[in-house]
C-alpha cells in the first residue's frame, strides 16, 4: 500500500511480511517513537523525544510485545533499529544481556541518505516535504546519537564488550566476515545452511548503492560544519569519510 500511495518507497526501505521491520513500529503503540517524527514534520514532539520523553516504559512494553510473539516459542530475538543509538542505556537496563552490532559510517552520507528517505515518507501526509527540512532535524539526532554513545562508553553506562563494531565499507566488501566476526561474538555457529540462505538472499536482493535516491546538495547542509562536529567519532571509531555525490 505504501508502495502504491508513494511509489518508489521501496527502493528507500524494502519491506515484506516476511522480513524483518524495525522497533518503532512496537514503540509507535506507547506513542514513544521516531516512526512520527519521521512520518511527520513534528519539532515540538521531536525535542520532547530526544530530551524529556521517559523511554524506559517504551522498553518495557517492547518486552512485553516480544514476549507475546514469542509465547511458547524458543529462540533468540534478533532486533534491527536506528532508533536504538538514542536510548542505549535504557535499552540495556531493559536488556542487560543484549549484544549489539553497531553499524559505522560516514555521518553525512548517513544523514544524506535518511534525510532522503524521511523526505519521500512525508508524501503520505503532506504535499510538501523538503529534503532540507528531513535533514536539519535527522542531522542534529545524528550528532546527538553518535555524541550520547560515546558519553555512555566513557562513563561505563555502556560496556564496550556489549557492542561489537562493524564498518560499513567492510561489510559492503566482504560481508560473510563481517558475519563470522558477529557470530563469534554472539557464541553460534553460522551452519552452512544458513549462510547458503544468506548467500542466495543477497543475490536476489543487490543493493543499488544508493544510486540517485540522495545528494548531498539537496539536504543544503555546511558539509564543512558538519564534518567538524563528527570528526571526534570519526576518529573514535576510524570511520573514513567518504565523496558526497
Amino acid at each position: 500500500m505504501t508502495e502504491q500511495l508513494i511509489p518508489g518507497f521501496m527502493k528507500f526501505h524494502p519491506m515484506s511480511a516476511r522480513g524483518g521491520q524495525e522497533c518503532v513500529r512496537i514503540f509507535a503503540g506507547t506513542f514513544c517513537s521516531m516512526i512520527y517524527t519521521v512520518q511527520y514534520r513534528l519539532p515540538n514532539y521531536q525535542h520532547w523525544l530526544m530530551y524529556d520523553a521517559d523511554h524506559s516504559a517504551a522498553y518495557r512494553y517492547h518486552r512485553k510485545y516480544l514476549q507475546h510473539l514469542q509465547s511458547g516459542v524458543p529462540g533468540q530475538w534478533l532486533l534491527k533499529s536506528p532508533a536504538h543509538v538514542w536510548q542505549l542505556d535504557e535499552l540495556l537496563a531493559e536488556y542487560p544481556d543484549a549484544i549489539l552490532v553497531q553499524t559505522h559510517r560516514d555521518p553525512l552520507v548517513v544523514i544524506s541518505s535518511i534525510s532522503a528517505l524521511t523526505c519521500h515518507l512525508r508524501k503520505l501526509a503532506s504535499d510538501s516535504p523538503t529534503v532540507r527540512q528531513a535533514a536539519e532535524q535527522s542531522s542534529a539526532e545524528i550528532v546527538l546519537g553518535l555524541d550520547r554513545t560515546m558519553r555512555w562508553l566513557d562513563d561505563g553506562v555502556v560496556a564496550e564488550n556489549r557492542i561489537v563494531d562493524v564498518q560499513f565499507a567492510d561489510f559492503m566488501r566482504d560481508p560473510f566476515t563481517t558475519i563470522r566476526v558477529i557470530y563469534d561474538r554472539l557464541g553460534r555457529e553460522l551452519t552452512p545452511t544458513a549462510e547458503q540462505l544468506m548467500r542466495e538472499h543477497l543475490s536476489a536482493h543487490p543493493g543499488d548503492g544508493g544510486g540517485s535516491r540522495y545528494t548531498w546538495a539537496d539536504t543544503g547542509l555546511d558539509a564543512a560544519e558538519l564534518r567538524e562536529r563528527v570528526r571526534t567519532y570519526q576518529e573514535r571509531f576510524g570511520v573514513p569519510s567518504e565523496p558526497l555525490r
